[in-house]
């Protein structure tokens, strides 16, 4: 975090937690490794920790690294003149090597100026003290996350898709939207899974949004399948039945062979000592989150139990094309099975 562009002090603020929170993490990631992220961040609760503890914190001095990441959280709210002055001496304080966020809950609000009507934000507004302070300090970055209303909502799924790593048609961005709302943690986690669907190989349409993601924005195959091979198999054939009610059975077998399919390149190359971030980059799996999640799942089973649940799946499959026998049904014993 030693770059000229890294300001010693951050300001976060707003009511999109999930954009807030993945900015905090690309902030610890910066620090380096994961000894060094654990030996030179501290995450305070803002209303709880003294003036005292905050003053030491953000000037100790980093170990066997160049900076320290200091998180406080809600410290920058309502406060008496006295513990205004006395923060304020402790930002004047701090070492160059510290970087201190400050996160703050805020909200949008609409205010009339004269005849107009303006919007600004509830605490962190120009008339703020921490504002006022702030204002014109070079060290200095306060970025606001707001979450997106009903008309932003489609912008920024088509946005997140592209930094996830895919792409989204404008129709199936407009279905999903209709689906989760300004939510945009269950977004970001509902179009990852779409991505994973579609592999890399075209863009997300409405279909697979219509076929793949729930009213509730949660149970869908993918879900169903992180239930199954986490082991939480009395969810994960009852989120199985729901999900036959009303999608295809096509779909969720579709669904299943592809994660099998990716199980089976994880499982490889694990045993095989490889970095996983090659599958990363040849967009076998996602990174983040998404990789972890996938290689755990890997780790529950060997590569001769992954391929023979593949094969099972490939026979069920031309079966259903081939014979009477219901795919529907097949499915649910198969999720028996894989429960012994």
């Amino acid at each position: 975090m030693d770059s000229p562009a890294v300001k010693n002090i951050q300001v976060l603020h707003g009511d999109d937690a999930f954009s807030i929170s993945r900015e905090v993490k690309h902030a610890l990631g910066l620090l380096g490794s994961p000894t060094e992220t654990e030996m030179n961040s501290l995450r305070l609760d803002g209303k709880t920790t003294s003036q005292e503890e905050i003053h030491n914190a953000v000037t100790t001095l980093p170990f066997f690294g160049s900076q320290r990441l200091v998180i406080l959280d809600g410290m920058a709210g309502r406060m008496d003149k006295a513990r205004q002055e006395k923060f304020i001496k402790t930002l004047e304080g701090m070492p160059p090597s510290t970087i201190l966020v400050l996160v703050l809950e805020d909200h949008r609000k609409w205010r009339k100026d004269g005849t107009q009507w303006l919007q600004s934000w509830e605490v962190l507004n120009e008339s703020h003290w921490l504002v006022q302070w702030l204002n014109g300090k070079s060290n200095v970055a306060v970025k606001a996350f707001p979450l997106p209303d009903a008309r932003e909502m489609d912008a920024w799924i088509l946005k997140e898709a592209v930094a996830q790593g895919g792409k989204f048609a404008p129709d199936a961005a407009h279905e999903l939207s209709q689906f989760v709302g300004n939510d945009t943690s269950i977004a970001s986690q509902e179009i990852g899974k779409l991505l994973m669907y579609v592999n890399g190989k075209r863009p997300v349409s409405r279909d697979d949004v219509v076929a793949l993601v729930s009213d509730a924005g949660t149970s869908d195959a993918f879900s169903m399948l992180d239930a199954m091979l986490e082991g939480r198999t009395k969810e994960a054939q009852a989120m199985l039945h729901r999900l036959l009610d009303d999608t295809p059975p096509e779909v969720v077998m579709g669904a299943m062979v592809h994660r099998f399919r990716q199980l089976i390149q994880v499982r490889d190359a694990l045993d095989a000592g490889d970095d996983l971030q090659k599958l990363v980059s040849q967009r076998i799996i996602f990174g983040g989150k998404q990789a972890e999640r996938v290689s755990s799942q890997a780790r529950r089973f060997s590569i001769a139990r992954l391929k023979e649940i593949y094969h099972r799946l490939l026979e069920l499959d031309i079966q259903s094309k081939t014979s009477a026998v219901d795919l529907g049904v097949n499915l649910e014993i198969l999720a028996v099975e894989l429960s012994r």
